[in-house]
């Protein structure tokens, strides 16, 4: 159902379009945002409109909404992966508002450029940076004011319909003189009370990866104070409860002296204020290689997760990509973050990517498997297929990387999970088949893994969930091992305890509770099998599976040895069965989550 926000009529609709699929995954589009963020600030009526609400409606209940709402603009930012989508709704609303004008903005028009209005249903579009740009041009549409001349990076068609673009406009150099973003434009995403958002502190990339959008365009990196930045996020935090701060600059820690200045206010705001946030975001591995006290400076701000850059398992691959690191560095970085403790680092993998063989592939999954052993827990890894965006350079000269570009016109879309691109060696079918394998490993890996894990790291990853992040390690335990899922809901209550949180006496006058009724396996001894954790235990021992039965949370732990002692006429001291008989059984059973104590 739609937000009741969506009621009055609008100058300008933003609307963010992404596969209906992905959208309980997406953030918003931190441009489009502060596009309209300004022109809020300026007087203008302005809506945003997200993903997950477009896919609640159907099609009478859009052209409902569209008509009410009655735009004289409606924006989309346009990439590779939903301009074919866009062209439909655009075709849609323009018959549902006569003279409505369809705008386009991304990084995509500054590649197509004119040809961007090759499509009958777009109408104009900006290339650059839009927040000025499109306030001049609603200056323009909605109050009549200057020309289609004056606005930078504009394309439109003139009076003779021939299509004109305008000189763009040089980035912005202080990105201070932005407003802050106005986050009442996501209900309900980012209503009281809800945990993570989505925060970009500077613009551009001052690296040139071969795969990666960002280098085309040359712009350097550019970015907010440091004192903007803390206090953009501090009053996020306050005024909607937020919890988690997902960082969306591809290269955070560029300017390290910045980040260590944001990380040292962050931390004394939070002391200061008494506010809970965790933090998460992107690095280059030679950033931290060359700066590692960045590593704890974040970590002492609140990061938990961190996304490294590190691709490939094949040395001369990553030269190939332009990447500027090496596999050593790779290494030295993770055992840095492992030292650091209780961040969780992830990397994308690419699949499918210059001259790939089954033998680099190989290769490249050996390497994450080390990652992984190297900081148990710690270490997540992302298999994804080469995607050959637009302009990049790998797209534009695939011959030099030893690939074939499957699809030119992006009808397929340029995604993570299907091939765009085959090797000599690897052709769609078998690169598929080899990313699964792939993913396959990895997982097992993950679950052999969490089997070893102290119980202080399983509860890292489950408490992610409360700052509105999520880990690969954290969905492994909630599928493979759904007991620990249940003990950790548990004993998030104060009055459920582990056996090493409680001294003696407080011990034997707990209640044990079993949080997996038994089956009984498939052999003559009638053994319990324990399900619900990452592999099954069976209980053989009559003693052990009598003393599973009562701990149902009826008796203390004394009150189990005694009726142990009467049952199999044992001639010992009721302490001697609970240090010898029970404390060891239990603490088979808490490893794999089965027990719990309360008090």
């Amino acid at each position: 159902m739609m937000n009741s926000l969506h009621s009055d009529k609008k100058d300008i609709i933003f609307i963010q379009l992404e596969l209906f699929t992905e959208a309980q995954h997406s953030f918003f589009n931190a441009g489009m945002l502060s596009i309209a963020t300004l022109l809020k600030n300026e007087g203008y009526s302005v809506e945003y409109i997200k993903t997950d609400e477009l896919a609640s409606l159907n099609y009478e209940s859009r052209e409902v909404l569209f008509k009410k709402l009655n735009p004289k603009i409606v924006g989309f930012n346009i990439n590779s992966d939903n301009i074919q989508n866009v062209a439909y709704w655009a075709k849609d609303i323009k018959k549902w508002i006569p003279g409505v004008i369809i705008l386009l903005g991304g990084p995509l028009v500054s590649i197509l450029k004119e040809s961007v209005l090759n499509n009958p249903f777009f109408d104009m579009a900006i290339s650059g940076e839009g927040e000025f740009p499109a306030l001049k041009l609603c200056d323009k549409i909605i109050k009549d004011i200057g020309t289609y001349n004056d606005i930078p990076g504009l394309i439109y068609r003139d009076n003779n319909n021939d299509i004109s673009m305008n000189p763009v406009s040089p980035p912005i150099k202080n990105l201070d003189v932005l407003p802050p973003i106005d986050y009442s434009f996501l209900h309900p995403l980012l209503s009281p009370g809800n945990s993570a958002f989505f925060y970009s502190s500077g613009r551009g990339c001052p690296f040139n990866c071969s795969f990666c959008f960002k280098g085309v365009h040359n712009q350097g990196y550019r970015s907010l104070s440091a004192e903007r930045v803390v206090n953009d996020i501090i009053t996020t935090c306050v005024k909607y409860g937020a919890k988690g701060i997902s960082f969306g600059d591809d290269n955070f820690t560029s300017d390290p002296a910045r980040v260590v200045d944001i990380c040292t206010r962050l931390k004394e705001e939070k002391l200061k204020r008494n506010l809970d946030f965790a933090i998460w975001c992107e690095c280059r591995i030679d950033i931290f290689y060359k700066y590692p006290y960045l590593i704890s400076a974040l970590k002492n701000a609140g990061l938990v997760k961190l996304h490294l850059g590190v691709e490939n398992g094949n040395q001369h691959i990553l030269d190939i990509y332009n990447k500027k690191i090496t596999l050593e560095q790779i290494e030295f970085v993770l055992e840095e973050v492992a030292k650091t403790g209780y961040i969780t680092s992830c990397s994308d993998i690419i699949i499918g990517g210059a001259f790939e063989t089954e033998k680099t592939l190989q290769k490249t999954l050996d390497f994450t498997i080390k990652l992984m052993h190297m900081a148990p827990g710690f270490f997540e890894a992302f298999p994804a297929f080469l995607c050959p965006f637009p302009k990049t350079d790998i797209a534009e000269n695939p011959e030099k990387y030893g690939i074939t570009i499957i699809d030119n016109e992006w009808t397929k879309f340029l995604n993570f999970y299907m091939p765009s691109c085959e090797t000599k060696d690897l052709k769609r079918v078998k690169l598929v088949e080899l990313r699964n394998n792939f993913v396959k490993t990895i997982q097992n890996e993950m679950k052999k893994i969490i089997a070893q894990l102290d119980f202080d790291v399983v509860k890292f990853h489950y408490n992610l969930s409360s700052y509105g992040f999520t880990s690969f390690y954290a969905n492994t335990i909630a599928v493979q091992s759904p007991a620990a899922g249940k003990y950790l809901s548990l004993w998030n209550n104060v009055s459920r305890l582990r056996l090493g949180d409680m001294p003696y006496k407080s011990l034997i006058n707990s209640k044990p509770l079993r949080l997996i009724e038994p089956l009984y396996a498939a052999d003559k001894n009638n053994a319990y099998c324990l399900s619900g954790y990452i592999e099954e235990i069976y209980i053989y021992d009559k003693e052990e599976k009598f003393i599973y039965d009562l701990s149902s949370g009826s008796f203390t732990v004394f009150e189990i040895s005694e009726l142990v002692k009467n049952q199999f006429d044992l001639k010992i001291s009721a302490e001697e069965i609970i240090n010898n008989r029970l404390i060891p059984f239990y603490k088979r059973l808490e490893k794999s989550y089965h027990i719990i104590f309360q008090i």
